[in-house]
């Protein structure tokens, strides 16, 4: 009696460290991906460890990360919308990516760009979803799931407003003010290594405005165009990221639910 309290109580001291369930401070997904696969260590063989190992504190932690991965998620969404905007309505710039790579004439290919932050994540979470069956690891991957539910509805509401605040505000004259200031830009970067280029090679170029006008009266064109477009991008931007944030969910919990099917199924069959 005495030897299987004792392997009782050594194997409780090995699945029970002290310090880890409560000292969570990663504020990266990895770190947390990590920390969840120690607590699925713990919790494999069927061990029931209290929920409450996982501190509000370390809850917290969870929360935190995944509001911060959504934060990150969207920006890069934001940027690569912006990014891909113009290939919409500038049909010699896609013209000449076709020629690079055939995919870019389908719109379909470029929502897939758009979207690779967003499918990269639910890579993740059909990662996570094997991990998810102890009270600890249910605790820490549900509130990393909603710290990035609440990132992603606060940017889809925020990117929505402004999408559709600034297609409303455009006019000819602002386009064109900013039309100059980009190709001014431009222009700026352009002469400065211009003229590194001359120091290299020892000879002067003569240097005119003219394309410099030609790339404004694009500029202005492509921006005059991408008004309608932002309606209609804003509404997709919105859809996608409330799909984004209640997938991972569905692909989890769903997972969960399934096994517990499964593992019914399997009891009853042996009764």
């Amino acid at each position: 009696m005495s030897n299987d309290n004792d392997r009782g109580l050594t194997a409780s001291a090995a699945i029970i460290p002290a310090d880890s369930p409560v000292n969570f401070k990663s504020a990266t997904v990895m770190g947390a991906l990590s920390k969840i696969q120690q607590y699925f260590v713990m919790e494999k063989d069927g061990s029931e460890i209290p929920g409450e190992m996982l501190t509000i504190q370390g809850k917290l932690e969870f929360f935190n990360t995944g509001f911060g991965s959504g934060f990150i998620e969207g920006i890069i969404f934001a940027l690569l919308t912006i990014i891909i905007l113009p290939l919409y309505v500038d049909y010699q710039l896609r013209s000449f990516l076709i020629s690079i790579f055939p995919l870019f004439k389908f719109d379909n290919f470029l929502l897939l760009i758009n979207c690779t932050p967003v499918l990269l994540f639910l890579m993740i979470c059909c990662f996570l979803s094997k991990y998810r069956v102890g009270n600890i690891t249910k605790s820490a991957i549900d509130n990393l799931l909603v710290g990035r539910l609440f990132s992603m509805l606060s940017k889809a509401v925020i990117l929505y407003v402004l999408m559709i605040f600034v297609a409303r505000t455009m006019t000819l004259e602002n386009c064109w003010s900013n039309a100059s200031f980009l190709s001014g830009i431009y222009q700026g970067i352009s002469n400065i290594f211009g003229y590194i280029s001359d120091l290299i090679s020892g000879t002067t170029t003569i240097r005119t405005y003219t394309d410099n006008i030609h790339l404004t009266n694009r500029l202005y064109t492509i921006l005059w165009k991408i008004r309608p477009e932002l309606i209609k991008q804003a509404y997709e931007v919105f859809f996608v990221f409330i799909i984004a944030s209640i997938v991972p969910f569905i692909t989890i919990w769903g997972r969960a639910i399934y096994l517990k099917i499964q593992k019914y199924r399997y009891e009853r069959f042996w009764k």
